[in-house]
């Protein structure tokens, strides 16, 4: 609305309305109020929205709550005895583990150190104790069985089905081409015991001696004579058997050789063998 100007310049206010307060019409007009900044509004929204979404987080804490209830809720008698079984089974192990434990480490201690002679002594007594429960145990048994075994440890010798006695000049034994006599017994004075102090000679020879020829030109028999030197406990072999020096005399000028019922009773190294 356009509004006359004065001399001068001056705005001309128009004329107050009738009835009007006085001084109205000089006022001047309010200022129009100012647009609401956007900015402004979105603080209230985030905080509308924030408790809006409280309740949500309540809700969602209280369910949280309510679910160890309904575990706690859904477990039987049976259930609770299990595992009241299982803890006391697992306390038991970890009980029994760590005695072991301080056993071994009582025992390691004992057997180093300066505990060591009380530890053997300990070891040694435990021992006799129970060498002492079980020869208990054994004589409480044999009560009742006259016939059982000898219980002390029996030295078993060697099994042989012959012995013979021979003197110089007769045969040790022979086979399908050979045959072993005994020629003399001799002593050594450098032996350190009786069983190498004295020896007995025997001599091998063909049975049926063999024609010697040189170039197809004949000179004489080869009898295959050959001698052995035999001392206490000494075996050879003589076609399927083996024997046993059992002792050698040079008083007596004999020897005792006894012949294995087996094979399998044979020890040691053969001095000769002849088939």
């Amino acid at each position: 609305m356009a509004m006359d100007r004065g001399p001068g310049g001056s705005a001309l206010l128009p004329p107050a309305a009738p009835g009007a307060a006085p001084g109205a019409a000089e006022r001047p007009a309010a200022p129009p109020a100012a647009a609401p900044d956007p900015s402004e509004r979105a603080p209230m929204r985030h905080s509308a929205t924030s408790t809006a979404a409280r309740p949500q987080a309540g809700e969602a804490s209280g369910e949280k709550r309510a679910r160890p209830a309904a575990a706690l809720a859904g477990l039987t008698p049976g259930a609770v005895a299990a595992w009241g079984l299982a803890a006391t089974a697992l306390a038991l192990g970890l009980l029994l583990c760590a005695l072991a434990l301080v056993a071994l480490a009582s025992v390691t201690s004992l057997a180093v150190g300066p505990w060591r002679p009380l530890g053997d002594q300990l070891g040694s007594a435990l021992e006799r104790t129970g060498q002492v429960a079980a020869a208990s145990g054994q004589a409480v048994r044999d009560a009742f069985d006259p016939a059982h075994p000898p219980r002390e440890s029996l030295r078993q010798d060697t099994e042989f089905d012959a012995l013979q006695v021979l003197g110089v000049g007769e045969p040790l034994g022979a086979t399908d081409q050979s045959r072993v006599e005994l020629v003399r017994i001799a002593k050594r004075p450098d032996a350190r015991d009786a069983a190498t102090a004295q020896y007995a000679v025997v001599q091998r020879a063909l049975v049926v001696p063999q024609a010697r020829r040189v170039l197809g030109v004949p000179l004489g028999e080869e009898r295959g004579e050959q001698e052995h030197y035999l001392y206490q406990g000494q075996t050879f072999r003589l076609g399927s058997h083996y024997y046993k020096v059992n002792w050698v005399s040079v008083d007596r000028q004999q020897v005792a050789i006894a012949r294995y019922r087996s094979a399998d009773g044979v020890i040691g190294s053969l001095v000769f063998e002849y088939d």
